[in-house]
């Protein structure tokens, strides 16, 4: 669940580090620790295995019906994560979009509670492909409601499994 991160901006090259427990980001002017906030959206970032291990992170799933996303027929199902429960702050309400055809796992939608109300975050999972017989999203995109902010696409070119990393790599400069 490490998570390290290129990014070219307008401004120069933008690195941000997530080594499993805290995350920094780098930018052409300083050096910083994120946010609580920023550190529960990028530990979510880092965690690109989840849609393989639903019954571990949700603990009571439900169908409650058929809709539309894009030109997919999908299944949708309301999920609560484990170790939740509502109303409390910082609650997640979820909900999983399968496509009807393919069973793949398109959009997750996650309303988190806040004292400001629901906050919303959205990740589409497009363009899957064969990596080591398992069908991986190469496209996938997340928005929030602070779009300008935290909004990012991210393309796969190619993904590796159990290549070892550096763990320097994700120390904080």
């Amino acid at each position: 669940n490490k998570y390290y991160a290129v990014m070219n901006s307008p401004n120069g090259v933008i690195y941000q580090v997530f080594n499993g427990t805290t995350c920094w980001v780098k930018t052409p002017e300083r050096v910083r620790e994120v946010t609580p906030g920023e550190l529960t959206r990028v530990a979510r970032t880092a965690d690109f295995l989840w849609p393989f291990m639903l019954k571990e992170k949700y603990s009571q799933m439900s169908v409650t019906g058929k809709e539309r996303v894009d030109d997919h027929e999908v299944f949708v199902i309301d999920a609560v994560e484990a170790g939740t429960s509502p109303p409390a702050r910082g609650h997640q309400t979820t909900k999983l979009f399968f496509d009807s055809k393919t069973g793949l796992l398109i959009r997750r939608t996650i309303l988190t509670e806040t004292p400001f109300g629901l906050d919303p975050e959205q990740t589409d999972l497009q363009d899957y492909k064969q990596v080591d017989g398992v069908k991986l999203p190469f496209t996938v995109v997340t928005s929030y409601l602070d779009d300008k902010t935290y909004g990012t696409t991210r393309k796969y070119h190619e993904v590796k499994q159990n290549v070892p990393i550096d763990d320097s790599k994700f120390e904080k400069p």
